[in-house]
């Protein structure tokens, strides 16, 4: 008997789905962490929650980048390597995130690990809470993510995103990012069970109805 093994195409839209999730979100929590990347000074979360056209503007894509608009003037990739950013850029916070690891846990099922990187300039490194308390923004910004994130239903797999060990035996947290020079932030991961669908998996019932493209074609 001929044994059936899962298709992984579609662990390649979850990225993709988590910068929907935040792009589409208007939570308290969510809108914070906007203010928090977009924004370098202390009173970062005393601004004005971004548009829908502002938050897309922070996040990178090919074909926005210019001839006066490098990388280093984004802030949120849905990759690891950011060019020299680290080195030349002076007050900006970024995120990124991206597939870490795949572990098989037979043909049918797998677990995959999603690794956010939240990083900072020492210069901008602290900001007021909503409590006006000084504290670090790569802390906020993790705990912001850890909270928006956990237990979200990306639409693929069976499960929900988690951070917990027993689901990824890697999930944790890590100050683990730092240039040598101003730059420093963390990592985090979180776990998410992956069958694939047609093969009788089943989704749990995605957070958004409507697919919107955050990223047309230029």
């Amino acid at each position: 008997m001929e044994q059936r093994y899962a298709s992984y195409m579609d662990m390649t839209i979850i990225p993709y789905n988590i910068i929907l999730k935040l792009a589409t979100d208007t939570s308290e929590k969510v809108e914070m962490l906007w203010k928090l990347l977009k924004y370098t000074d202390l009173w970062a979360l005393s601004k004005p929650n971004l548009t829908f056209e502002e938050k897309m503007d922070l996040v990178w894509t090919p074909e926005k980048v210019t001839s006066t608009r490098t990388q280093d003037t984004f802030n949120v990739f849905l990759k690891p390597l950011v060019s020299a950013s680290l080195n030349e850029a002076t007050s900006q916070t970024q995120l990124r995130l991206y597939r870490y690891k795949t572990s098989a846990i037979n043909q049918t099922s797998s677990t995959l690990l999603y690794e956010f990187d939240v990083m900072v300039n020492e210069s901008s490194a602290m900001v007021y809470d909503l409590s006006n308390r000084m504290i670090e923004k790569t802390d906020l910004m993790e705990a912001l993510l850890i909270d928006i994130m956990n237990m979200t239903d990306l639409g693929v797999g069976v499960n929900f995103l988690r951070f917990t060990r027993m689901q990824g035996g890697n999930c944790e947290s890590v100050l683990n990012i730092n240039n040598a020079k101003s730059t420093y932030g963390r990592s985090f991961l979180l776990a998410l069970s992956y069958i694939d669908v047609s093969m009788g998996g089943k989704c749990n019932g995605w957070y958004g109805t409507t697919w919107i493209n955050i990223f047309p074609k230029q």
